[in-house]
């Protein structure tokens, strides 16, 4: 909490509008890849499955009930990044 603290402080803000942007750009990355592969589509069925069978219409329904966190987690990311960026350390990115 302390950390996204600071990221709001200096200035590090991800609406939950842009952290569903963002999460749903990944997930149709990701979607595709599996699609492709018959073990990813597998595995996509029985992740499908499991949100189900805890209520979940699908993954995009869970992560859409979880978006404060991510919100939180991708500012604390970029603020890491600035950090990184000041010290010459590039590890993961958001834009």
């Amino acid at each position: 909490m302390v950390l996204h603290q600071e990221a709001v402080r200096q200035g590090y803000i991800i609406s939950n509008e842009q952290a569903q942007e963002i999460i749903t750009q990944m997930n149709e990355a990701s979607d595709q890849a599996n699609l492709a592969d018959p073990t990813g589509q597998k595995i996509m069925a029985e992740t499908n499955a499991i949100f189900k069978e805890y209520g979940f219409d699908s993954q995009d329904d869970y992560l859409s009930s979880q978006l404060p966190k991510p919100a939180r987690a991708m500012a604390i990311q970029r603020m890491q990044n600035k950090f990184d960026e000041k010290s010459g350390r590039t590890i993961f990115r958001i834009k």
